[in-house]
């Protein structure tokens, strides 16, 4: 969209036609999960087996969407000076800091915007963050049940098991904005079945989801491994 001047009772007002390529998402990644509970079970404990064991389930699988996502990383568009396999940043608590100031700048010149930015770090790196006095005793110290660690720099910080460990023994943490990565479910759903061969209740879940990266001038990845402290 181009900005142009403006005079009143003057200027006419030129519209301009969207030009913009069309991007397809291919939904494809479909998973179940199904458990069954026998009635003599499920009489003789002291606990409702069937609601834990569907909250197990709805972990697992929002984990396992978590990984598909994760492995986004080579499509990501903000990479120079960032590490690399053969030479990936050496990260502790004296120099996160600056290593996620400078994502947060990489993003400023390549004009991602600031509403809505975020980065997901492994636990050592968050790990470093404490150590460096930042997600302690601030209002940033709880991690919710979504990893969100805390804002910090710009950037919502979120802490995940699931950053990728490629081969050469380096993490790919990602930063971006809600513009970088498109997700779309179009079959959630959960239903409990009566057994017919066994007196037992079943419970079984289906998810249909895709996910594509569409931004990826939004979207930087940092290479980085675990240094030693400083002593």
């Amino acid at each position: 969209i181009t900005v142009k001047p403006y005079a009143k009772n003057s200027t006419t007002v030129e519209y301009e036609t969207l030009d913009s390529s069309s991007q397809t998402l291919t939904i494809d990644q479909c998973y179940y999960w199904a458990f069954q509970v026998d009635d003599v079970d499920a009489a003789q404990v002291n606990a409702p087996v069937i609601t834990k064991a569907t909250q197990n389930a709805a972990y697992a699988i929002a984990d396992h969407i978590d990984q598909f996502v994760a492995g986004f990383y080579d499509d990501a568009g903000i990479t120079d000076g960032l590490g690399t396999d053969t030479t990936p940043l050496q990260i502790n608590s004296s120099n996160i800091v600056t290593y996620i100031l400078k994502v947060g700048r990489l993003m400023d010149e390549n004009n991602v915007r600031s509403e809505g930015r975020w980065i997901v770090i492994p636990p050592f790196m968050h790990e470093d963050l404490v150590l460096a006095d930042i997600a302690t005793n601030t209002g940033n110290a709880g991690t919710l049940s979504n990893g969100l660690i805390g804002h910090y720099l710009g950037f919502s910080i979120y802490k995940s098991n699931n950053v990728p460990f490629d081969s050469c023994d380096a993490f790919k943490v990602m930063a971006g904005t809600s513009d970088a990565i498109f997700y779309a479910a179009q079959i959630s759903k959960t239903e409990s079945i009566r057994q017919i061969t066994t007196f037992a209740d079943g419970v079984r879940g289906l998810y249909l989801y895709g996910a594509k990266v569409i931004e990826p001038h939004a979207l930087a990845c940092m290479t980085v491994v675990e240094a030693a402290e400083a002593t």
